[in-house]
């Protein structure tokens, strides 16, 4: 068996109040990218997995949202 070499724990939200870090980080993420969205589209998403919140934004600004 191989030796571990990094344990990564998603706590925020789960287990863990967080104080919004990570729709600051996201909101950062997607400004940065100039992915077009409000803060009330983004907070919608609080608590849903982060690769659908990407593909929502990502693919409505490149017009392949599902």
């Amino acid at each position: 068996m191989p030796d571990i070499k990094l344990v990564i724990f998603n706590l925020a939200g789960t287990i863990i109040e967080d104080g919004g870090e990570v729709l600051t980080a996201f909101a950062n993420a997607l400004r940065n990218n100039d992915i077009r969205f409000t803060d009330a589209e983004l907070h919608e998403w609080k608590g849903a997995s982060k690769r659908d919140v990407i593909r929502c934004f990502v693919g409505r600004q490149n017009g392949t949202a599902a």
